[in-house]
């Protein structure tokens, strides 16, 4: 299988735990057992950052930055350089504001 294929398959079995298209604007806090997804969801693009909830009382969570790296919907795209920095800022006002320990 290729890896377009395979995250394809693993988009498709996220989509029946989240529904992409009922989630709002800007970022949604999804959780699932032992993690979650933050989605940011901005027109019809989904960026999906995998969280791990955090064994240290320092953070709630850690956020794996590989999140930023493309949509992941409608499809897979790469997120320029520009937009990058730009979520990750929208990322730590939305921290705040949420009083979110984490350590992006």
């Amino acid at each position: 299988m290729t890896e377009d294929k395979e995250f394809l398959n693993v988009i498709a079995v996220r989509r029946n735990k989240h529904d992409f298209y009922s989630l709002p604007q800007g970022f949604t806090l999804k959780m699932y057992g032992i993690g979650a997804y933050i989605y940011f969801r901005e027109g019809d693009k989904i960026l999906e950052i995998d969280v791990e909830w955090s064994g240290i009382h320092d953070y709630q969570f850690l956020t794996m930055r590989e999140g930023f790296k493309n949509w992941v919907y409608p499809k897979k795209e790469d997120l320029p350089e520009e937009d990058k920095r730009r979520i990750q800022k929208l990322y730590r006002n939305w921290i705040k504001e949420n009083k979110y320990k984490t350590d992006f």
